[in-house]
């Protein structure tokens, strides 16, 4: 009797073993609203994962003082930088090279004059954003056996256009290591995603917000195993003697880019990659952002949102885009999608 009283008492423990459990947890960090879902995560793991991230933001964020970013930007040289932070910025640079400036690190001090998320932002004059340029320019950082210095002790990094991929990588891998092989997290508006999604055993259909009515998709992708990093002018945006002014720097003007993008998603199996490329080929516009995907010096695929209310998805996610064909654009237009 004995005996079948300690199988019994087994029998409840090993059914719900065998079950898969859905948990969320969400909390603030990287001035974002940050959330993941996961199959058969515990709380402590998922309390982990928030600690990873609030990490990363403490080594990679420019304005928090006890960062290796902070010292190095206000005087500091050489090794003050964490290793995996050094690495951050080696792939930030080559990203910088390889877009011909369409992203840069290194637009601290335009960041700062613009000052975007001030409550009453101003227009700066052509002569204050000439001058913040010449505190923008990549030549006055160099490397010396993967260590970074700077010539000009003005220059400011900025990795904020690629740390929350980064530490999107990191949290995938840390769920990984701690056995977790489902789960989505979101970034604010971009996504990390493994496995299959919690309500089948089918990729994650991942909606893509519309620039022009945020509170609509313009469609969806059906994908797993990768980076969804997404990048437009409708983010953070003033309006001024009626022109919009966005969080979006041309490197080379010092103005918020002129593209006829609105919106950029890029998917990649790197976060860091993608969260740089969504940037730097809103920047390029259509046309540059196209040539560069053809020119495949990173694996990506793409979906642009055009100002004119036209789509275009590179051929890696047509079979996997679904449109919403009621989507919004302007005056009571719907937007355009042709496969």
């Amino acid at each position: 009797m004995k005996k079948l009283i300690l199988l019994l008492a087994v029998l409840p423990f090993i059914l719900t073993s065998c079950k898969e459990k859905y948990q969320s947890h969400s909390f603030f960090a990287m001035d974002t609203f940050i959330s993941v879902d996961a199959i058969n995560a515990d709380a402590e793991i998922l309390y982990g994962l928030e600690d990873l991230v609030y990490d990363d933001e403490k080594k990679f964020s420019r304005t928090f003082s006890g960062s290796g970013i902070y010292e190095f930007n206000h005087g500091a040289n050489g090794s003050v930088l964490s290793d995996d932070t050094t690495e951050l910025l080696i792939v930030a640079d080559e990203l910088y090279r390889n877009t011909y400036g369409a992203f840069s690190p290194y637009m601290g001090a335009l960041a700062d004059l613009w000052d975007i998320k001030n409550v009453d932002p101003k227009v700066p004059d052509k002569a204050e954003i000439d001058e913040a340029l010449k505190n923008c320019d990549a030549s006055a950082v160099y490397f010396e056996n993967g260590i970074p210095y700077k010539t000009n002790t003005e220059l400011l990094i900025d990795l904020g256009g690629i740390a929350k991929g980064k530490s999107a990588e990191n949290c995938i891998r840390y769920l990984k290591e701690n056995g977790v092989e489902n789960a989505v997290i979101s970034f604010g508006g971009s996504v990390a995603c493994i496995g299959h999604s919690i309500k089948s055993d089918n990729d994650w259909s991942i909606g893509i917000k519309n620039p022009f009515a945020v509170h609509e998709v313009i469609g969806s992708i059906n994908v797993t195993n990768c980076y969804v990093a997404v990048s437009g002018a409708y983010e953070r945006n003033f309006v001024k003697n009626g022109i919009r002014y966005h969080h979006i720097f041309d490197s080379g003007t010092g103005y918020p880019a002129e593209s006829d993008i609105e919106s950029t998603v890029i998917v990649s199996h790197d976060g860091a990659i993608a969260d740089g490329l969504s940037t730097a080929l809103f920047v390029m516009g259509s046309e540059k952002a196209l040539e560069f995907w053809r020119e495949d010096i990173y694996d990506f695929q793409a979906i642009f949102i055009l100002k004119n209310g036209d789509i275009i998805v590179t051929d890696g996610l047509e079979d996997v885009f679904t449109f919403n064909n009621d989507a919004s654009y302007k005056d009571g237009k719907k937007l355009k999608y042709e496969k």
